[in-house]
């Protein structure tokens, strides 16, 4: 499967390049995800700058995420691979568990690391 689905999208032409779209119900999804995203970016203040700085760079994570598990599915099933392609909830659903994932391993990184950001303990 895994071989039918690397091959597919290897194969994609660059002539016709996909258009990848959120559908209605995802857009919203992602909508809310992003405001808390920018909320804890702008206004955490208890928020290490190194973890601040990793949030802000996920503003592109779960649309890309998306994307690419929708493409996948896509790959490994019948649907067409071409033209505009919406991206279903169920996908950025999947996406947004995955960021949160993401996010809960990098607060536990810093964690360990003691990555506060602070240089005066050093």
């Amino acid at each position: 499967m895994a071989e039918k689905v690397y091959t597919s999208l290897a194969n994609l032409s660059t002539d016709e390049p996909l258009r990848l779209r959120f559908d209605p119900e995802a857009q919203q999804l992602f909508n809310e995800w992003l405001a808390d995203i920018e909320k804890k970016v702008r206004d955490d203040h208890t928020l290490s700058p190194p973890l601040v700085g990793h949030l802000a760079k996920f503003r592109s994570s779960l649309p890309t995420l998306a994307g690419l598990f929708e493409l996948a599915d896509r790959a490994a099933g019948t649907a067409p691979l071409s033209g505009e392609i919406t991206i279903s909830l169920a996908h950025t659903r999947q996406a947004a568990a995955f960021c949160d994932y993401l996010q809960s391993h990098a607060q536990r990184v810093l964690l360990l690391c003691d990555c506060t950001g602070d240089a005066s303990r050093s």
